[in-house]
């Protein structure tokens, strides 16, 4: 049976991050990686984005992201049209990023990945 999963197309099965749940973070923007794994020359990264304010936050943008393992930076994005309307105090939601910027071509993606973001927001 052929799997149509666009998830699971062309992707290396033998090295693919699995992450955990949303992270809240009080009064933090906060970026949890689910789901990383190469395709087609890219980086791909499933990724919650929790707003741990006590209010909702609008117009997420400017979003810069950078991946990395134990042996050093994986992959690096800034992206500028992510759209992120809204998100109300405590709440997450997935959104798909795609780095061009590959720093570590192949490098492990099983076991400990460390994700540093900053994003602007209203």
């Amino acid at each position: 049976m052929e799997n149509n999963n666009p998830n699971d197309a062309n992707e290396n099965r033998d090295n693919v991050f699995i992450g955990i749940e949303p992270q809240l973070t009080k009064n933090c923007v906060n970026f949890t990686a689910k789901r990383i794994w190469y395709e087609d020359d890219l980086l791909h990264a499933i990724m919650f984005v929790t707003n741990g304010y006590p209010h909702t936050i609008y117009d997420i943008g400017d979003i810069s992201i950078k991946i990395s393992n134990p042996q050093g930076a994986i992959a690096e994005g800034f992206f500028s049209s992510v759209q992120i309307a809204e998100i109300e105090s405590n709440q997450s939601v997935e959104r798909i990023f795609n780095f061009d910027d590959i720093k570590a071509v192949n490098a492990n993606l099983k076991g400990r990945l460390k994700t540093q973001c900053d994003c602007t927001y209203w």
